[in-house]
């Protein structure tokens, strides 16, 4: 009786649970817009020159520029203490740039607080004469520090760059645009990473874009590590990358007929031929400056860059002896689209673990077999205990309806891992999805898009894009967040939103992919003795699998165009025990805490978000923008009166 009256109450309660729950889903999200509005805020407020706790009188607070000034002064130091200190080339190539950018680019450079460095400037027949006066007073304030040639002719920027590199005496090379501008510490940064990675050839940095007077637009980009697959796709690395001399002189430099694309190119080809993958320095040391004639405001400026991107993604593909591959130019993100030749016709294998809910697994089963445009494939349905009369009949007829329908019976207790383990040892085939019953294909073209990367021979697990039912996103690839172990990338975010380098619409590296939609090949499963059945049977089973993966050398991708709806957890709920969060958190302390695809400069979350509690070390504009013109001013003699100077005062305000 007791039993009843509880049933009851809790059926007339289900509007206020529902509305409760509805209350607490709004409050995250109101809690989500406040944080991104108040770290917009913040940033604005430290662009301006205000600190957080400028307007409390708490002890020892001190303004963003002294801080600042602080920190550059150790960098002038500090670089003594370091085993090595090599000679940095800036290969500097010049075609009728204005001269107060070429100025405030080589200010930037003399405003470097390591100090072994030397300019290589070619100027590409600009026919310029304040570009001449400008390279000249340069040299003169820097004597045996800058090496200029003037090519003949106009030869454009392969050719240049080729002639920079050919007078360069340093063991190192970083590539410097003439309208960009380097930051104070960008040198030492990357003569402190090479310290710490010496068998290191190349190395990248963080960014920031902005506009012609040198106001951000928006925030840094913070990158993730190195990821050849998301390199393919997009220059990623772009600015500032530091290459080792000799790594550029063997691989021949820069390949004319590549122009537009010609640093895409190279870090594709020096990657290849380096000792190690190239390391990425979480610092902000570049800005690249947007304006009409610059590839940083569009590909439209230079459409040439688009063509030539596509022969060097190509080419890449092919030397590093990946499947054949279709490679074209996506006018809206920018990036390069790969359609890589799946080989063969492989048997792909769709393990689901269920048990009752008939109708959630029919969806699934229906979306499967009706949508799918992969035709060879098998699906196991491993039935855990199912006492439902309907679904038992169902069940029983899924052979004789559909002959690539299997079922296999468990009647244990309720084991993600070893459902999934079950289905597995009765596939036949070479690649195996692990799959949610509570899970239905959108895109036809679903199993392709995964299969074309999971037959790679360094790619382990391969992930989809889920949504949820009102067409926000589930997953995205999955992000290692440190105590809270995990998460989607780019969750609740709408389909179509360009966050982060437009993460949701890109193939992209991402530490682990949830086993809701997972596809690997059949021997790299086998390779880690499939899902943990003992210590982390439900929770975090496809975190512990892939992270196993990556203990052997695979790298994981999530692919957009694998797409599917998923009703989280719709036929289960959560099954996450205390014991199994303590157990992957003793197995994986340090990969939890340092995901390789998301920056440490971002919060530890899933929306990319600049980390709040430590600020990265960068200079606020109206400051950055001083101290280049003040050096400008002294480095060319300028009195302040010139339409150069006047130019620069009115950037300042």
């Amino acid at each position: 009786m007791a039993q009843v009256v509880r049933k009851i109450v809790f059926q007339a309660m289900r509007p206020a649970r529902k509305f409760l729950k509805k209350s607490i889903d709004a409050a995250k999200t109101l809690q989500d817009l406040l944080g991104e509005y108040y770290g917009a805020h913040c940033r604005r407020m430290e662009s301006l020159g205000i600190g957080l706790d400028q307007e409390s009188s708490g002890v020892g607070y001190e303004p963003p520029h002294v801080v600042q000034d602080k920190y550059l002064k150790f960098t002038r130091g500090q670089w003594q203490y370091f085993k090595s200190k090599p000679k940095i080339s800036i290969l500097l190539p010049v075609y009728k740039v204005k001269t107060s950018y070429l100025e405030e680019a080589l200010a930037s450079i003399a405003l470097q607080t390591y100090p072994n460095w030397e300019v290589c400037v070619v100027d590409d027949a600009s026919g310029d004469a304040g570009i001449d006066r400008t390279i000249a007073a340069f040299k003169e304030k820097f004597p045996g520090q800058v090496h200029h040639h003037v090519n003949a002719r106009n030869l454009h920027i392969s050719a240049t760059s080729n002639a920079a590199l050919a007078m360069a005496t340093g063991d190192w090379c970083v590539l410097l645009d003439h309208d960009d501008r380097l930051y104070p510490n960008a040198l030492f940064e990357i003569i402190r990473y090479m310290n710490l990675h010496p068998q290191a050839e190349v190395f990248y940095t963080d960014e920031i874009v902005v506009q012609e007077d040198g106001t951000p637009m928006g925030g840094p980009f913070f990158k993730p590590a190195w990821s050849p697959v998301l390199n393919l796709q997009t220059n990623y690395c772009a600015h500032l990358c530091a290459y080792k001399t000799s790594l550029l002189h063997q691989i021949g430099g820069f390949r004319t007929g590549f122009e537009g694309s010609q640093d895409h190119d190279l870090i594709m080809r020096a990657s290849e031929q380096a000792q190690m993958p190239p390391v990425h320095i979480p610092f902000c040391t570049y800005q690249w400056r947007v304006h009409p004639q610059s590839t940083a405001s569009s590909i439209d400026a230079k459409p040439y860059a688009a063509v030539n991107g596509i022969k060097a993604v190509a080419e890449a593909c092919q030397r590093r002896g990946l499947p054949p591959v279709k490679v074209d130019y996506n006018s809206q993100t920018y990036h390069y689209d790969l359609q890589f030749e799946i080989l063969g016709q492989p048997l792909v294998s769709i393990i689901i673990p269920t048990r009752n809910q008939l109708s959630v697994v029919r969806a699934c089963v229906e979306s499967v077999l009706q949508k799918s445009t992969w035709k060879n494939l098998e699906i196991i349905i491993v039935d855990n205990g199912s006492d439902d009369p309907a679904t038992l009949a169902w069940l029983e007829s899924l052979s004789s309806v559909s002959p690539v329908c299997r079922v296999v019976r468990d009647d244990g207790p309720f084991n993600f891992a070893h459902l999934n383990n079950l289905g597995a040892a009765a596939a036949r085939g070479e690649y195996l999805v692990l799959l949610n019953n509570d899970v239905e294909v959108i895109a036809p073209g679903w199993i392709e898009a995964m299969l074309q990367y999971a037959q790679m021979r360094d790619i382990g697990a391969v992930g989809a894009q889920l949504l949820y039912a009102d067409g926000s996103v589930q997953h995205a690839g999955g992000l290692l967040l440190g105590d809270w172990i995990a998460g989607h990338a780019c969750r609740k975010l709408r389909p179509g939103d360009r966050t982060y380098i437009d993460a949701l619409a890109t193939v992209r590296e991402c530490s682990f992919v949830t086993a809701a939609c997972l596809m690997v090949a059949r021997a790299k499963f086998d390779a880690v003795g499939g899902l943990e059945e003992a210590f982390i049977p439900n929770g975090y089973g496809d975190v512990d699998f892939c992270l196993s993966l990556s203990a052997k050398g695979y790298r994981h991708l999530y692919v957009p165009g694998a797409l599917l709806h998923h009703y989280e957890s719709k036929s289960r709920g959560r099954a996450i025990e205390t014991f199994e969060r303590i157990e992957i958190k003793s197995r994986w302390a340090r990969d939890l805490a340092l995901d390789p695809y998301l920056n440490p400069n971002l919060a530890r979350g899933e929306r990319y978000t600049n980390e709040g509690a430590f600020p990265f070390a960068l200079l606020a504009p109206k400051d950055f923008n001083h101290r280049v013109n003040a050096k400008a001013r002294l480095v060319f003699n300028d009195s302040g009166t010139s339409p150069l100077a006047t130019a620069r005062a009115s950037t300042q305000t």
